[in-house]
């Protein structure tokens, strides 16, 4: 798992929120763009997602966001693909 301070701009990542009642889980998969302080108490993750060919910035609140999984984290090193082999898997994540 990633800490929020351990988020390095450009590198994608998965968040997961905290569950709802009406969802069991929520996941984004995007390109971790910033944190925003809005207000001194209250922050938001700023995410680029890419809905099919679409790119679209998501907007999660910290508080919200219950776990951040890496590529790494994902695949827990079971994988003898090279970097860019990844890369390109991952854009279609």
């Amino acid at each position: 798992m990633v800490s929020i301070n351990e988020l390095k701009q450009g590198n994608r990542y998965t968040f997961y929120e905290q569950r709802t009642a009406l969802h069991s889980e929520i996941s984004y998969r995007g390109t971790f763009l910033e944190i925003r302080h809005i207000k001194p108490t209250y922050s938001y993750i700023y995410l680029l997602c890419d809905k099919v060919n679409r790119k679209v910035v998501s907007i999660i609140p910290l508080p919200w966001i219950r776990k951040i999984e890496s590529m790494d984290d994902i695949l827990q090193g079971k994988t003898v693909l090279c970097p860019d082999v990844l890369t390109v898997i991952d854009e279609f994540l």
